[in-house]
């Protein structure tokens, strides 16, 4: 696992694409196994943030309370993280209490085109503009730092 990785970080650095952060496709990086697999390869390559689980919106006591340990997790390895991780209907529903607080939140989107021009959220079916409009309008938006 380690070594592949490696290598796919290898390939974005000789690609020229810089590496804010770690997060896996369907959020495997939050399976425990595979978190500590990877630990060690994102701190040898200075990668210091990571994706955490979700941690805004209705789930079940047992994923809630594995969702929380892994989120205090990596900051027990010397990672770092945002405050808040949650999609967008989580946000809309929360969101808002949230950022007034100055809290860092990652908000999670799935864009992709739709009729070859129209930019949407993919899993919503919903236009992006509309969506992020509201989010862009009243918060700070910034990238993970480098």
């Amino acid at each position: 696992l380690g070594d592949e990785m490696q290598a796919q970080i290898d390939n974005c650095h000789d690609k020229g694409i810089p590496l804010t952060h770690c997060d896996g496709h369907h959020h495997v990086h939050t399976e425990l196994a595979i978190f500590s697999g990877i630990v060690p390869v994102l701190k040898r390559n200075g990668i210091r943030y990571v994706r955490k689980s979700k941690n805004l919106g209705i789930t079940s006591p047992l994923k809630k309370l594995y969702k929380v340990g892994f989120n205090r997790l990596i900051k027990l390895v010397g990672l770092k993280t945002t405050d808040y991780f949650t999609g967008f209907e989580e946000y809309l529903d929360s969101g808002d209490k949230i950022l007034a607080t100055e809290s860092m939140l990652e908000l999670m989107v799935h864009p992709g085109l739709i009729k070859g021009s129209e930019l949407v959220d993919t899993a919503l079916k919903e236009p992006l503009e509309g969506m992020l409009t509201a989010v862009i309008d009243n918060n700070k938006i910034v990238p993970y730092p480098g």
